[in-house]
């Protein structure tokens, strides 16, 4: 099929609702494309140099803290508890003493 041919087919096809205009632009050949040349990335000289991470040692500091919270957060519960308990006992000697 010719150039000419496609073209013919699309425009029908573009006439009968088939295609958007965006659809019919040209695309851009290989040498069309204009390409740069990458330069490596180097570090800035105010930037602080990294250190290396141990992955070992940072997920053991981690688990540590998720253990940390959850011993407060059982802290936080039994105190909520007694708490609960106190102000039951309290009412319970309020009503008594209002009767």
């Amino acid at each position: 099929m010719t150039k000419q041919e496609i073209a013919q087919e699309l425009k029908k096809e573009f006439e009968k609702g088939y295609l958007k205009p965006s659809q019919l632009k040209r695309s851009k050949s290989a040498s069309d494309i204009s390409v740069k040349e990458v330069k490596p990335l180097s570090r800035s000289k105010s930037a602080p140099e990294l250190e290396p991470i141990n992955q070992k040692e940072t997920m053991e500091q981690w688990e540590n803290k998720v253990s940390i919270l959850e011993l407060k957060l059982e802290t936080q519960a039994l105190k909520l508890s007694q708490t609960k308990q106190e102000y039951n006992s309290l009412a319970a000697q309020h009503q008594s003493l209002k009767d």
